[in-house]
């Protein structure tokens, strides 16, 4: 990633939020945010041309693994994503779709086609840019520290967001929350301690 992007992915999460008027600590859904940003978000099903044994077996079948991907149409753009996940995989698949957006990551080469639209991949630079804006932009750096200092466990926290345990762990391992309580700890201790005259 370069250099200052988490940074950038942090402020860009509580500015989008001011935009919604969301506080810091409120969780941002996925879908509104693509309202706010004039993405559509579609399950294979929506996509025109598909036939449904191929949509069958992209929910259900051997391609349910993946996740989503986004597309330009002409002037708009779309976030196609898979549908037969969990709800909170859901969250995050979206968001980390609507990194991709926000980043302006210029689209691949196509690698095939579902219905009338190309699927493109992307580099790999972008997608750790995507991975960490997207779990950003769900669940922000200053509003789980706050919460971690208030002895929210990484369930509740998870629930806060509608993210998974996974990515709420995720999130607290990368931004260095426990490391950030010790230290917290420690200078609270030393400017609690008494003076030696």
């Amino acid at each position: 990633m370069k250099r200052g992007f988490k940074a950038r992915a942090e402020k860009l999460s509580e500015e989008l939020r001011g935009e919604l008027g969301l506080r810091i600590d409120e969780a941002l859904p996925a879908r509104k945010l693509a309202e706010h940003l004039g993405v559509r978000v579609m399950g294979v099903e929506d996509i025109p041309g598909i036939r449904k044994p191929y949509a069958d077996w992209l929910l259900n079948g051997a391609g349910s693994g993946w996740s989503g991907f986004t597309l330009t149409v002409g002037c708009k753009t779309f976030i196609v994503h898979n549908t037969s996940h969990a709800p909170t995989r859901q969250e995050s698949d979206l968001m980390h779709e609507l990194a991709h957006v926000l980043c302006k990551h210029p689209p691949g080469g196509i690698l095939h086609q579902i219905g009338d639209f190309p699927l493109r991949h992307y580099n790999r630079e972008e997608e750790d840019e995507a991975v960490w804006l997207g779990a950003a932009l769900q669940i922000p750096g200053k509003s789980l520290i706050r919460l971690a200092r208030n002895s929210w466990s990484i369930p509740r926290i998870a629930r806060r967001f509608g993210a998974s345990e996974r990515l709420t762990r995720f999130r607290y391992n990368t931004c260095g929350i426990d490391a950030r309580l010790r230290r917290e700890g420690r200078n609270s201790r030393k400017s609690s301690a008494p003076s030696k005259s």
